[in-house]
């Protein structure tokens, strides 16, 4: 049987069947911890590593995580496991930490409850929490922009937006009070908020997100 027939038979089986197996040794490995990149629309793989979800891993290649459920035959967005080497669908590996490394200070002295993927009120963290006590100052993270003060929003509460440039926005949710305009320009360590008391946690805590070109960042990785 030569090459082409085995090309197109293997297509036909993909398209009939639509989930992908991952074998040993194949090209474009991105497992946890390490980073490559390929051209957008280029198939990648994923090796699952400790703590991840396929939310998680989902916004890291800007794939839809339904997509990654149906092209890998899973039960559902929680039926992975540690190790577990996972399709990704015309997927864009991440680009180079150092690409897009950017540096902030924290927005609150506090403990640190919820995590970058963990559930907050049942819904999947697009940042972390920040317990601390109710009215506390809460900073901006970096210079910037205030591009948005909402008071009502669902699942924020109140809410701050400030616009860093080079593509960073932060993002601080759950006030008692929003304390900046929009339009205004703020200076890193500037009070922009208090600390409130949101939804099922029953203690003060501030909701704080790092997106990069509207990506939800995990946090830690770029506070100092």
């Amino acid at each position: 049987m030569n090459c082409w027939k085995i090309v197109t038979i293997f297509g036909l089986i993909i398209l009939l069947f639509g989930c992908v197996s991952h074998p040993a040794g194949a090209p474009r490995t991105f497992g946890a911890g390490t980073e490559g990149s390929v051209a957008a629309g280029v198939t990648v793989y994923h090796t699952v590593g400790r703590g991840e979800t396929l939310w998680r891993i989902a916004q890291r290649y800007n794939v839809d995580a339904n997509e990654i459920v149906r092209v890998n035959c899973l039960k559902d967005v929680d039926s992975i496991e540690v190790g577990q080497r996972l399709t990704i669908p015309g997927g864009v590996a991440p680009v180079e930490p150092k690409k897009i490394r950017k540096k902030f200070g924290w927005p609150l002295k506090g403990t640190v409850v919820i995590r970058f993927g963990e559930k907050e009120n049942s819904i999947v963290s697009k940042g972390i929490g920040i317990r601390s006590s109710l009215g506390a100052d809460v900073v901006a993270a970096q210079s910037g922009t205030v591009t948005f003060v909402g008071e009502r929003v669902k699942g924020y509460g109140k809410v701050i937006i400030l616009d860093h440039g080079d593509g960073f926005e932060t993002i601080y949710a759950h006030n008692q009070e929003n304390l900046v305009a929009l339009g205004g320009k703020v200076a890193k360590g500037d009070v922009i908020a208090r600390v409130g008391s949101f939804g099922r946690a029953g203690y003060p805590y501030l909701h704080f997100e790092i997106r990069w070109q509207h990506q939800p960042q995990d946090p830690m990785i770029y506070l100092d």
